[in-house]
């Protein structure tokens, strides 16, 4: 298997710093343990924040779901 596949944390920490290096607003990985992986992305103005945000229906179907405002300035101020 392949070691983005199983986590390899430098594999992907190099990967997501690939994959960023080309998009508007600055990001930058910080870091990758237990499959997860932590990104810092720079962005002004609250209207960069997604309307919507991947989800999944209660029979386990991909969707998207709105953010409230509530949610979305959350987000953003995070």
């Amino acid at each position: 298997m392949c070691l983005l596949c199983e986590n390899d944390p430098h594999t992907v920490m190099e990967t997501l710093e690939a994959a960023f290096a080309d998009n508007e607003a600055p990001a930058a990985p910080m870091n990758c343990e237990d499959g997860r992986a932590t990104v810092v992305l720079l962005i002004e103005g609250e209207e960069l924040v997604p309307e919507r945000v991947p989800s999944v229906t209660p029979t386990g179907r991909p969707t998207t779901r709105k953010l409230s405002q509530t949610d979305r300035n959350k987000f953003y101020l995070s």
